[in-house]
């Protein structure tokens, strides 16, 4: 049985007494483990191994109303396996159809934990690209993170902007994170951080997959526990969004692993799919962290800090907007094989800038070489362009005018509330969420 856990319910089973004092537990004892082999080995694991499985696959899920207190109304109980290539949950015994046809507003953000909250509301309500979207794609979001104020991110975004919202974690964090996450004068009460999806219609479906973990965080200085998971929904009209944050710390041909775990359980999905509600689009995004450098390894870097020095900016450049060319980013051949696509559904815009100072390439480097590598490759003092969120289509997804994909790029700086900028795709769509118009 998969479990979707939603209302009071979910206000109880995270908030509650029970799971604060089961959370102080577990967490000090994860963190005195120096590796997973030694977790794994120990007597804490074999007793508590099923618990905290259970509280890392459970999809959280509510209304447009509610917030952390109440969480809205429930959208169904514990649900029989979809049987698809991950963990499914059918919210609806039928798929309803909408003849009306009106241009859908999709929107994906990486918002950074979701740390400057009110600067994220403040652009999905007013600024003129984002308002009022029908589906919200979102990278990074926390629940009961000190750095984000122990907000359940998701749920309180959606009672502002009114939209049904799911939520699957992929780790419990074990510190408050890296950097000035540290600064955060609070504990966190939860700890969990994921990807989520909100939308104006509640979904017909849900489904997460667990994607490979092709980095050890449980070694690392940002200790956490558990592996990176995408969220699927099936929205009405056969019509399915989702999302995953893929990894940055590996190579890019591990980064295709991931995504062909992905893959394979749409194509659960699309097998399995019950007579009445087929698969008819497809429409994913990601921060997919396609910055085409293997890291992970010192001479990883090495060959990156090279990279760097001899190519030509402008090929550079290139090279970093466009990581399909060349196998830099094998993850694209895989989405051509597989009947995907993605150049008429983005721009040609960077969606981040990464900082001399945070890239491996550079870091590897004496302070003097740092300098120069600065002012030889970096005139920008913002750092090095990266075409990092994407997204990606699969049937009839197109846009619904010219110029309808678009980087909202005056929103990613140091300024902004996130450091990456959010991506907005308006589709023809057959009226998908079944909107009145």
């Amino acid at each position: 049985m998969t479990e979707i856990v939603q209302g009071q319910a979910l206000a109880d089973w995270l908030w509650g007494r029970q799971r604060h004092d089961w959370l102080r537990r577990v967490v000090a004892e994860l963190r005195r483990f120096p590796t997973l082999a030694d977790l794994y080995g120990s007597s804490f694991w074999r007793a508590e191994e099923e618990a905290l499985q259970r509280f890392l696959t459970v999809i959280q899920a509510g209304g447009p109303c509610g917030g952390r207190s109440g969480f809205g109304e429930d959208l169904s109980q514990e649900i029989p396996d979809s049987g698809a290539c991950g963990l499914g949950v059918h919210l609806s015994a039928e798929d309803p159809g909408f003849p009306e046809s009106r241009p859908l507003r999709i929107v994906h953000w990486n918002i950074l934990k979701g740390i400057s909250f009110e600067g994220i509301v403040q652009a999905l309500t007013e600024h003129p690209a984002l308002r009022e979207p029908d589906v919200l794609l979102l990278n990074e979001v926390d629940v009961g993170m000190a750095r984000s104020a122990n907000r359940h991110v998701a749920a309180e975004l959606a009672e502002r902007l009114g939209l049904y919202w799911t939520f699957v974690p992929s780790y419990l964090e074990l510190t408050k994170g890296p950097g000035t996450d540290q600064a955060a004068s609070e504990q966190n009460e939860i700890g969990l951080h994921g990807v989520a999806v909100l939308s104006r219609e509640p979904p017909v479906e849900v489904l997460s997959a667990p994607l490979p973990e092709v980095f050890d965080y449980f070694g690392f200085s940002e200790k956490r526990y558990g592996t990176r998971t995408a969220l699927l929904l099936r929205l009405p009209a056969g019509l399915v969004v989702g999302t995953a944050h893929l990894e940055v710390r590996s190579t890019p041909a591990r980064r295709a692993d991931q995504l062909q775990a992905l893959l394979n359980a749409i194509a659960g999905l699309r097998s399995t799919a019950q007579a009445g509600r087929p698969v008819r689009r497809i429409l994913l995004s990601g921060d997919l962290n396609t910055h085409t450098f293997p890291r992970g390894r010192l001479t990883h870097s090495l060959r990156g800090f090279l990279r760097l020095l001899i190519t030509p900016r402008p090929l550079l450049r290139r090279q970093l907007m466009e990581p399909w060319r060349g196998m830099r980013e094998p993850l694209f051949d895989l989405l051509r094989r597989e009947g995907y696509a993605w150049g008429h559904l983005n721009d040609q815009c960077h969606t981040a800038w990464a900082p001399l100072e945070t890239i491996e390439e550079g870091s590897v480097l004496p302070g003097a070489l740092q300098d120069l590598l600065r002012r030889i490759l970096l005139p920008d003092a913002r750092g090095i362009p990266l075409r990092l969120d994407w997204f990606i289509g699969w049937g009839d997804i197109s846009p619904s005018r010219p110029n309808a994909a678009r980087t909202v790029q005056d929103l990613c700086g140091a300024e902004a509330p996130s450091d990456h900028a959010p991506l907005v795709l308006s589709i023809e769509e057959r009226n998908p969420l079944g909107l009145r118009t």
